[in-house]
């Protein structure tokens, strides 16, 4: 798999609108609204990762839709939908790429988590490795105040995974696949340790807490067994699979233990 590859996806899918207005998705019972930012979103994909040897990846939730990256900076996307031209696809890459790269300082703890505890924000590390969103939209709903708010939900999750973003993983194809977030972590388990419900139908069902303690204080990485068919077939047999907290407005110390181990774990 390549990196022209990965433009085409989202060049050929960002007219996909699955999760929207639709009668199956819904979250105090409002149908998902488009948000600000229209189409399937890349996040960082560094110019090396095919090539790199680890091939890290990071699934997360799905893209926020704050004002932390001005709506008119992605652009790029809309237009590399409508390009036929291959380098012109590339350069519009490029953009999104960059947009990106200035967004990332910007998104809460994103850049403490993912960069600077993993040591990723030296450039040549940060080339080598990888972001998606198992939701590759950004969603909104109407909270009880009627103000729009960031929206997905399990079923979201994976009616994209369902219809697009495991075309994506199957492109990226890590090695090292990391799952952060508790909503990322229950979508992709068949039957956790540790848990209350014997299944795992919502982040409600996962206690982090509890996941973390049932492998011990010095792995994160998950038994491939573990984790769902659909996502391990997208990937070579030898893929490690790991999992750990998520950035936000605020993370734990905790969130910052789990990169410690998954780093040692990796060897990076």
């Amino acid at each position: 798999m390549s990196k022209i590859e990965t433009i085409n996806f989202f060049s050929e899918n960002y007219g996909c609108r699955s999760c929207f207005n639709n009668s199956q998705i819904r979250k105090n019972f409002q149908p998902f609204q488009l948000a600000n930012i229209e189409g399937p979103q890349p996040r960082w994909i560094g110019k090396n990762y095919f090539e790199s040897q680890k091939k890290i990846c990071l699934m997360l939730i799905n893209p926020g839709s704050g004002p932390n990256t001005p709506d008119h900076e992605w652009e790029p996307l809309k237009l590399l939908s409508q390009e036929k031209s291959e380098n012109r696809k590339i350069d519009l890459w490029e953009q999104l790429m960059e947009v990106n790269k200035k967004g990332m300082p910007q998104w809460g703890y994103w850049e403490s988590l993912y960069l600077d505890r993993f040591g990723f924000n030296d450039r040549d590390k940060l080339d080598e490795i990888c972001f998606m969103n198992k939701m590759l939209c950004a969603a909104w709903h109407p909270n009880k105040e009627g103000k729009l708010e960031n929206a997905y939900n399990p079923r979201s999750l994976e009616n994209c995974f369902k219809r697009q973003s495991s075309s994506l993983l199957k492109i990226l194809s890590p090695k090292n696949l990391i799952f952060s977030g508790k909503e990322t972590i229950a979508s992709i388990l068949k039957k956790p340790k540790e848990l209350s419900m014997s299944e795992v139908n919502s982040s409600k069902d996962l206690s982090l807490k509890n996941f973390r303690k049932s492998l011990g204080p010095n792995s994160r990485e998950l038994d491939p067994s573990d984790v769902k068919d659909e996502i391990r077939i997208c990937l070579d047999h030898d893929a490690r699979y790991f999992f750990m907290g998520h950035y936000g407005r605020s993370v734990s110390g905790e969130d910052y233990n789990d990169v410690d181990i998954i780093r040692g774990q990796i060897g990076i």
